[in-house]
């Protein structure tokens, strides 16, 4: 039997079909398609009347055209709508404590719930937060005057710099400018831009890798970054309040009635078991009587739970990775809360990946190689 050959049907726009009550609404639907062939044949008198009425019971709605609104990550990270901008309109490299304080969707200066990334960017840009801020700073700063960041108008593109231990090469600081970035070969609209750029991780990684090239004979001399401990984050479940982090300042721990002189003696200091066990005894003083416990040690078996992620790692990957250093990485782990970030972070399972990928290319075996059982009699 020859085969039915079908005709072909014109691309129409994409439509949507819906009930209506009133005939008359879809003659337009009605006259398309007249002109074209029907896809079944004819109904046959047996069958119901509403059967054969109900294109005539429809209208055509058509979608405006234009692209699709992008999703909210996609607008959040668009410019001017990143809700952690306002960290770069200071002076001085907002401490940590404050950054962890201020999430996407909590506010923890203002104790304010965010709903969105806009309505996040929309609080932290308000004068509400800055004099929450400003409070919370004088308090944290209260022994060194001298070291609190101060609100300003202009963005300085030298904010970056501070990130590192030592000055950086004049040749390289000609190539990162307010308008373009040539080292990495991105123009800026404005200054906020320009600092998300300069703060972001791409940039770091092109600069680290000109001062590996510009310091290939004097690696002594090479400037790194500045290393934070993040001690709060020893203690998973409710976050650290900020009465406790307001009373540890980079120069005295009120907690330990302590006096630090400098940087390192602080990091020595609040990162030490004396310190951890006197934030615990406040921790309990602090949510005691309350229906939320208080937070508890990160303990050693979550710090290697990202090792599931693996089912078969070879010994040196596992002996590489320990709870003070991560030597695929590089990086120096001050504490086990630290070290469980680090591992369960996307940048740590890309290296690890990528370091199985050219142990299998280069021939070694990834898995565990297991003899065969011989049975012998």
């Amino acid at each position: 039997m020859q085969a039915t050959r079908r005709r072909a049907w014109p691309r129409l726009a994409p439509v949507k079909l819906f009930y209506c009550k009133a005939p008359d609404e879809a003659h337009s639907l009605r006259a398309l398609l007249s002109r074209t062939q029907p896809l079944n044949p004819a109904p046959s008198a047996s069958l119901p009347p509403s059967a054969t009425s109900l294109v005539a019971t429809m209208e055509v709605v058509g979608r405006a055209p234009g692209p699709r609104r992008a999703s909210l990550g996609a607008r959040a990270r668009a410019p001017g709508l990143a809700y952690y901008q306002w960290a770069f309109l200071y002076t001085r490299l907002l401490p940590p404590e404050v950054q962890y304080l201020c999430q996407a969707a909590w506010c923890g200066v203002c104790r304010a719930p965010l709903s969105s990334l806009e309505d996040a960017r929309e609080h932290y840009m308000s004068r509400e937060h800055q004099a929450n801020t400003d409070v919370f700073l004088d308090a944290f700063y209260e022994d060194s005057p001298r070291l609190r960041p101060a609100r300003r108008q202009q963005v300085e593109r030298r904010l970056w710099e501070q990130v590192y231990d030592r000055p950086l090469p004049e040749p390289l600081l000609e190539l990162c400018g307010e308008a373009v970035c040539r080292l990495c070969g991105v123009t800026f609209p404005d200054e906020v831009e320009m600092m998300r750029h300069y703060m972001r991780a791409p940039h770091q990684r092109a600069v680290r890798h000109y001062l590996h090239l510009h310091h290939l004979g004097t690696p002594t001399l090479r400037p790194e970054v500045l290393g934070r401990s993040y001690w709060y984050l020893q203690w998973r479940g409710q976050r650290v309040p900020r009465e406790v982090l307001v009373r540890c300042t980079p120069t005295h721990c009120h907690l330990c009635h302590l006096c630090l002189p400098d940087r390192a003696s602080a990091e020595q200091h609040y990162t030490s078991p004396r310190h951890a066990a006197t934030v615990d005894a406040e921790l309990q003083q602090h949510f005691a009587g309350s229906n939320v416990g208080a937070p508890g040690r990160v303990e050693v078996e979550e710090v290697h739970r990202w090792r599931s992620s693996f089912p078969h790692l070879p010994e040196e990957v596992v002996a590489r990775c320990g709870e003070e250093r991560c030597g695929l990485c590089s990086a120096e782990l001050a504490n086990l809360g630290v070290a469980r970030n680090h591992y369960q972070s996307r940048h740590h399972l890309a290296v690890v990946a990528r370091y199985l990928e050219y142990l299998e290319a280069a021939g070694t075996p990834t898995k565990v190689q297991v003899k065969p059982f011989q049975f012998e009699i």
